[in-house]
């Protein structure tokens, strides 16, 4: 199941002061982590390596490429792919790729071994555009660094709409895994111009992610540090991906008060557009009862929400986007809303 998540996707202008969550100096990091951050960049370096390998036989190609949103980091860039012969402004999906905010690339969306391009090509032929968004990474920057960007490149976009042929009173977001979590983030804070989300998989509790995957009766034994292995990462058996992103020690009250502070699930109001979620049943990475949770929080708050249940699926699988019932299920969910 984690080596799937391996293959595909190994899980998968500076803001102002309004926008920005302000960041707070860490402590100097010890030895072991330290080790550990090399451990982490070298497989986020060769796996985006293997991303743009991919590239290089597109099933998309970008109508404009590497365009920057923000100016802290080479990471805060995206990709446009426009719908072919077309001449009005077109709907415009957002695209946030996975990897545990430690890994991954914009490129998914050109070519990808778990299919997240065919998906893509589905809307683009339906006449949507897409924009494949990248982000700073973990141990570079920590949540809430991820936030913080997928908003910035969303007011990027929807400022600079007529300039790409984008509508931008008619936009959406989609994202796998950690990218479902910066989707359901991106949903609830800027719920007044995003008519519809579509998260896959999504990590929407940061500060139960591990308790509800140590739940799932399907994911017994469960460790972060098999993901490492998974993704060719030899890290410590107590090694804890929620607790590394927010870079806090797991289980203490500075953890739990950061993870909660970046979790969707308790940013959803009233506002948060309209929402289309899919998960497996056996995902081990990201538990199925995340999605319910979020599910609940939609219907309590009076939100529109679906959840598409994957009988005996894992995580991160080509499933998800190269079945054509789910593809079509995409395709009315965003006719309906945009």
């Amino acid at each position: 199941m984690l080596k799937q998540l391996t293959l595909a996707t190994a899980l998968t202008a500076v803001l102002t002061a309004c926008q920005s969550t302000p960041q707070i100096s860490a402590p100097a990091r010890t030895a072991e982590q330290l080790q550990i951050d090399s451990t982490i960049k070298k497989v986020s370096s060769d796996f985006s390596a293997m991303l743009h390998n991919l590239a290089k036989n597109p099933t998309n190609t970008a109508t404009y490429a590497n365009i920057a949103y923000g100016t802290q980091s080479q990471r805060q860039k995206l990709d446009i792919y426009l719908p072919k012969n077309t001449s009005d402004k077109v709907p415009t999906l957002i695209y946030i790729h996975g990897g545990g905010w430690i890994v991954g690339d914009k490129s998914e969306v050109s070519a990808s071994s778990m299919g997240v391009d065919k998906m893509i090509k589905r809307l683009l032929d339906n006449g949507y555009a897409v924009v494949s968004v990248d982000y700073r990474f973990a141990p570079d920057d920590f949540l809430p660094a991820q936030t913080d960007d997928v908003v910035q490149a969303f007011d990027f976009i929807y400022q600079n709409a007529e300039k790409y042929g984008l509508d931008n009173r008619r936009m959406a977001v989609m994202g796998e895994s950690a990218g479902g979590h910066l989707t359901q983030w991106l949903a609830n804070a800027r719920g007044n111009k995003v008519r519809a989300a579509v998260p896959f998989y999504a990590a929407s509790d940061l500060a139960n992610l591990t308790k509800l995957n140590q739940a799932d009766p399907s994911c017994t034994g469960f460790k972060w540090s098999d993901f490492g292995k998974a993704v060719g990462a030899d890290l410590p058996a107590d090694w804890d991906l929620s607790s590394y992103v927010v870079n806090e020690i797991y289980g203490t009250p500075a953890f739990t008060k950061k993870a909660v502070a970046v979790s969707p699930i308790n940013k959803i109001s009233k506002d948060t557009p309209p929402t289309l979620m899919f998960h497996g049943t056996k995902d081990c990475v990201v538990a199925y009862q995340s999605s319910v949770n979020y599910l609940q929080k939609l219907q309590q708050a009076g939100v529109a929400g679906e959840l598409v249940t994957v009988e005996g699926e894992g995580h991160a699988t080509a499933k998800f986007y190269t079945t054509p019932k789910y593809q079509e299920k995409v395709l009315a969910f965003l006719k309906r809303h945009l």
